[in-house]
């Protein structure tokens, strides 16, 4: 089985990019067809559309990610394979599951943080662009967890029940996604389920399909960028606010 495991760990890259350059393509079809038939005038009433900028920096940071998990489990995955003397896949298995849970604790943690310090919301401009999925997924992936730990033939080891024990986190974590909103508050940015204060954003800008590219202050410059698809009929009234808070917004 460790035979396989440089193989497992390749897949997320092509499952990834694989997902990417079909939204991508349908992405950059819709938005076309929107232009073409006016969707993107001031005043336009459209949601927020999944947008190739949005597509582009979301895949980009999740590559990053990526190649900073497989480094961080394949390292972790040597170290306790070496103490506890347990084959490289499980080790990987152990190491993933603890790592799965830590940043799990880490989102809800600064989701609610976030939460209770953003203040009143200003300007409400929709949800999620993917929320249906999100939401879908939360319902289906407690669902097929089930159904994997019912249908194992691995007796009741933790190897049976670990793992899909573990994918009955991500439903929340979903649900969280699909419920969630793009609001202005009175202390920055509601980035659907995260806060970014006034004063972490550096700059922005905006493309011709709405979608506001923002570049944050931080350590980690690669992970600072994030796009946000806005309806077009907010786009105008978050430029003004944007603007009352001293952020500068570039060409």
């Amino acid at each position: 089985m460790s035979s396989l495991l440089p193989l497992l760990l390749l897949l997320p890259f092509v499952l990834l990019l694989g997902v990417y350059a079909v939204t991508r393509h349908l992405a950059a079809r819709r938005t076309a067809w929107l232009r073409v038939q006016g969707g993107f005038a001031e005043g336009s009433v459209l949601p927020a559309q999944i947008t190739p900028a949005m597509l582009d920096r979301g895949v980009r940071n999740a590559l990053i990610c990526t190649v900073a998990i497989i480094v961080v489990v394949g390292l972790g995955s040597y170290v306790v394979a070496s103490v506890t003397h347990r084959s490289l896949f499980q080790a990987a298995g152990i190491v993933g599951a603890v790592g799965y849970v830590i940043v799990l604790a880490v989102f809800f943690g600064l989701w609610l943080r976030g939460r209770a310090r953003r203040g009143t919301v200003i300007l409400d401009c929709g949800p999620h662009p993917m929320r249906w999925l999100c939401l879908m997924l939360a319902v289906l992936v407690p669902l097929m967890s089930l159904m994997t730990m019912l249908s194992s033939t691995s007796g009741r080891s933790i190897w049976a029940f670990g793992g899909p024990g573990l994918m009955l986190l991500q439903s929340p974590f979903m649900a969280v996604v699909g419920f969630s909103r793009l609001q202005v508050t009175e202390l920055g940015l509601w980035q659907y389920y995260g806060l970014l204060p006034w004063e972490k954003i550096s700059s922005v800008s905006w493309t011709p399909e709405s979608t506001l590219l923002i570049q944050a202050k931080g350590r980690f410059v690669s992970l600072s960028k994030g796009a946000l698809p806005v309806p077009p009929a907010h786009r105008a009234a978050i430029a003004d606010l944007l603007a009352q808070h001293g952020v500068t917004t570039s060409a």
